[in-house]
């Protein structure tokens, strides 16, 4: 039997030879995704009883995750001596290429590389592949890894961002536009997103659609935080007023 496949950029799924591996109980299914964010590391027996039991463990609680663990490599089949015991916990041996969060990670550092080099389109094409791995939200069923979910989330949306500063030195600027939208709505407060938003409107000739962003994103953070925005969006507010002529792409970039 071929390894199973573990995605956990989204729902947790376990696949082998292209058929899914139903991992029935709610525990089993926790112990199993704090396996696999931690491939090839040892996951403590304690930290397994937080990610089951968000408050109020029982006493029994190290004998219960040892059964789960029974159950867990069970339900796994012949996949399941990929489950190994190993003090203080256990640890999921997986190839990176069966971890789709792994992939992820391998695809945007590449990317990095790709950049390094002078290679946009190439990185481009590599954040794409891997934004599209995700598949929603990760384990929502599984409140004990709360840090591990916003770990992901932070991560795919440097990915996104990235994608995005890359796309806007291409000049593709109404996709771009298109893609921040959501975006934004989701995280009011990040002003990244803001920003990126502000120059895409700008490079396509929408200059009060950009001066607008600015406003509402003033709007939000003083409602909100009680702050104002940061230098960076200041700034680049600043630079719109005054059309700046740095505010353009290089020659490299071809018009949206």
């Amino acid at each position: 039997m071929s390894a199973p496949e573990f995605l956990v950029m989204g729902p947790l799924e376990v696949r082998g030879q292209g058929l899914e591996i139903r991992i029935g109980g709610a525990r089993e299914r926790a112990i199993l995704t704090a396996l696999v964010l931690h491939a090839n590391r040892v996951v403590s027996v304690e930290r397994l009883i937080e990610a089951v039991w968000v408050e109020g463990a029982p006493r029994s609680a190290r004998g219960q995750i040892a059964i789960c663990v029974y159950r867990l490599r069970k339900a796994l089949g012949e996949a399941g001596a990929a489950v190994v015991t190993c003090s203080p916990g256990y640890l999921l041996r997986a190839d990176r290429e069966a971890i789709d969060w792994l992939r992820f990670e391998g695809m945007v550092a590449n990317a990095r590389t790709a950049v390094a080099a002078g290679d946009g389109e190439g990185a481009v094409a590599l954040l794409r592949g891997a934004l599209a791995l995700w598949r929603g939200s990760p384990f929502e069923d599984v409140p004990g890894l709360r840090y591990e979910v916003d770990r992901l989330e932070e991560a795919r949306l440097e990915a996104i961002e990235l994608c995005l500063d890359l796309e806007l030195d291409l000049g593709r600027y109404h996709r771009v536009i298109a893609e921040l939208g959501p975006i934004v709505a989701r995280y009011p407060l990040h002003e990244r997103a803001r920003a990126q938003l502000m120059l895409a409107q700008y490079r396509s000739g929408r200059r009060a659609e950009s001066l607008r962003t600015y406003l509402d994103a003033r709007r939000d953070l003083v409602e909100q935080m009680g702050m104002e925005p940061g230098p960076e969006l200041r700034r680049l507010h600043d630079r719109i007023l005054r059309d700046e002529a740095g505010l353009m792409p290089s020659a490299r970039a071809w018009p949206a």
